[in-house]
């Protein structure tokens, strides 16, 4: 993936993809229209189920009051882009992981349809995401109750996150990093992010 010109500067964040069966809600959102504020790309499918079947699906005190999902699972991992959800990033049409199951006596899925399957990607790993989509066949809906998302990535277009460590202050100094912007790269399938240390002085 190339070398690093300047010796003060280290990746600041691994390009991972991570995927699986979170059992909870993304905490991802988007903007459908420039106007709109940001959703929940998952919308609240518990509002007005059965308290009873939502010991672990909602967040803590709100059984039986406003049933919000809880979504703490992704919420520590999407907090300031560290990871995107992919199916958020990419804008994909809704399709959900699980609610397709019947039970051996043929009753649905108390908890009808959600997506619960997710795949996350680190920010360096986000620009090289295509596309997201989830597995469909009469075979797979037989053999599990979960259906499996995939995506597409173009590896030529993950990128590396730095921080130049050089003359490095602490959050006292009243240094602050600004938003990364992308650095010219040593190889031209490979590109860099960095930091930029600004003084309030």
């Amino acid at each position: 993936m190339g070398s690093f010109n300047n010796p003060c500067e280290i990746p600041r964040t691994r390009r991972l993809l991570c995927l699986g069966d979170f059992n909870g809600l993304s905490a991802a959102r988007r903007q459908r229209k420039w106007w709109q504020l940001p959703r929940f790309y998952d919308a609240e499918p518990y509002l007005k189920q059965d308290p009873d079947d939502l010991e672990f699906q909602v967040q803590p005190g709100k059984i039986g009051r406003k049933q919000l999902a809880d979504r703490r699972q992704t919420q520590v991992l999407l907090r300031r882009d560290y990871m995107v959800d992919a199916a958020a990033y990419l804008n994909a049409p809704w399709d959900p992981t699980v609610g397709h199951w019947e039970d051996g006596r043929g009753d649905p899925d108390p908890w009808g349809r959600r997506r619960i399957d997710l795949i996350l990607a680190t920010r360096p790993v986000a620009p090289a995401l295509i596309s997201y989509a989830t597995h469909r066949s009469s075979a797979g809906d037989r053999a599990s109750d979960h259906r499996s998302p995939f995506t597409e990535f173009d590896p030529g277009k993950i990128v590396r996150d730095l921080v130049d460590t050089a003359g490095a202050t602490d959050a006292r100094s009243g240094s602050h990093w600004r938003k990364p912007v992308l650095r010219r790269p040593v190889h031209k399938d490979v590109a860099f992010l960095t930091r930029t240390r600004v003084s309030n002085s």
